[in-house]
């Protein structure tokens, strides 16, 4: 009973050891994370600040907000202009049929 006992206190420890290697890991690989996103956030602002002093990448930031303007106004031109075509074939449609009536 003696050795079991003390059996289970080695298992025990050597579990606790091995939780405690795990978590240093953990924590390491966290650190270095932690690092690699900060790293990672300088560059993207120094990317950014690089844009805005740039004359061409706000020209273009302009020239896409005018076009998506455009696509945009094209886009309620061409669904009213199908809303007529629409229209003007259920007219057409009833016409044709007024005027099978009359023939018959």
């Amino acid at each position: 009973m003696n050795r079991e006992q003390e059996r289970e206190a080695l298992l025990i420890e050597h579990k606790k050891e091995k939780l405690a290697t795990f978590r240093q890991k953990t924590q390491k690989n966290l650190d270095e994370l932690d690092k690699r996103i900060l790293f990672l956030q300088d560059e993207l602002e120094a990317i950014k600040d690089r844009s805005v002093m740039n004359p061409e990448v706000t020209f273009l930031e302009k020239e896409n907000k005018e076009l998506s303007q455009r696509i945009q106004r094209c886009e309620k031109e061409a669904f009213t202009a199908n809303m007529r075509v629409k229209e003007m074939q259920e007219i057409l449609q009833d016409r044709s049929r007024e005027r099978a009536i009359e023939a018959d």
